[in-house]
């Protein structure tokens, strides 16, 4: 992957409390200048708008420069990972998403069990580990995912999500 610049994400709300998110790519390909481009567009922004800007994200964009596409890989196929919240036992529930799943992590390559994930697999523990009190995401409204490596935290299975051609 190399770095093909930034780009700044702004939120601004209306009076009804809709969101329109407008991405502006940028230019500067150092964090310092891409900072002093962001607040220069979020002020002309303010300017401009009778909305009230909520937020704004400046993003590090990264690109693979070689690309290998495989035949039968469909994005639409992917993993629902459904796992208690931390703190909130049993009353609340976050999903996660894996997009075109490794057939790895499920029971089995075939039958009934080849749409169930692998409660036991260490990559999928390490995925869901990444949205612990102790890892480096939030699910949901900013919580955390109970601990993967303790039974029964959390269960998943293979869904569909439909497509549009490009």
């Amino acid at each position: 992957m190399q770095n093909t610049g930034f780009q700044l994400s702004v939120t601004v709300m209306d009076g009804d409390g809709k969101v329109s998110t407008p991405t502006y790519k940028l230019r500067d390909t150092v964090y310092a200048d891409a900072n002093t481009a962001a607040l220069a567009i979020v002020a002309a922004l303010t300017a401009v708008t009778n909305g009230e800007i909520t937020g704004w994200s400046l993003t590090e964009v990264h690109a693979e420069d070689t690309v290998t596409l495989t035949a039968g890989i469909e994005i639409q196929k992917r993993a629902i990972i459904t796992t208690k919240v931390a703190g909130s036992f049993p009353t609340k529930y976050a999903n996660i998403i894996i997009p075109a799943p490794n057939q790895n992590i499920f029971i089995a390559a075939t039958g009934p069990n080849a749409k169930v994930v692998d409660p036991n697999d260490l990559d999928v523990q390490a995925y869901v580990g990444l949205f612990t009190a102790t890892g480096h995401a939030y699910i949901s409204d900013g919580e955390a995912a109970a601990d993967p490596l303790v039974a029964g935290n959390f269960v998943g299975h293979k869904g569909h999500l439909g497509s549009k051609s490009n």
